[in-house]
């Protein structure tokens, strides 16, 4: 408010967890103040106090920086509970160079899984707007899920890999990312 600024962009989900209380998305283990402190809630108040807009700003697709799982918790992580929606390589590689995994925006019940997260913190916060970003794959070497591949054969009546130089199987991966927008 002392810089005049209207809006704070605040990120609620950083790695497939909440910054908010969720009943989807397990609680951040970064969260410092009491267990019950509710991190969007209380920025929420606070902002709209001094007329100022809360835009919540979720990380979509990446789920987890380390190949070492995250603590069991309820709702559980998911990435304990369904590596099978993760995103690989053509060479069938699981993890980004940093040890990120990704979900896959080709597997439909990913989308569903997103939609439930995100939805949850729209109609129970106040917030003026959702920002979203990693709304994308790892590099054009990814998307390589069996579930997308098989899909995407389904659709085109193919068989076997796409190459990731192939330009329909690149606009089928976008148009994968569009419908999570949507």
């Amino acid at each position: 408010q002392s810089c005049n600024c209207n809006a704070v962009i605040v990120e609620m989900t950083k790695r497939a967890d909440a910054y908010f209380n969720s009943t989807v998305l397990p609680r951040a283990t970064n969260i410092t103040p009491d267990a019950g402190y509710d991190p969007l809630g209380d920025i929420i108040t606070k902002a709209h106090a001094r007329g100022m807009e809360v835009h919540a700003w979720v990380v979509v697709n990446r789920t987890w920086t380390s190949q070492t799982a995250p603590p069991h918790t309820t709702p559980d992580h998911v990435f304990n509970t369904h590596q099978d929606w993760f995103s690989k390589t053509d060479t069938g590689v699981m993890y980004d160079v940093d040890d990120g995994s990704w979900l896959d925006p080709g597997v439909p019940a990913v989308e569903d899984w997103q939609k439930s997260a995100f939805m949850e913190m729209v109609q129970n916060y106040d917030i003026d707007g959702l920002c979203m970003d990693y709304i994308r794959y790892s590099d054009n070497s990814w998307g390589y899920n069996t579930t997308a591949v098989g899909r995407y054969n389904a659709e085109f009546g193919l068989s076997g890999t796409p190459l990731k130089s192939d330009a329909r199987w690149a606009d089928w991966r976008r148009d994968q990312v569009t419908n999570v927008v949507k």
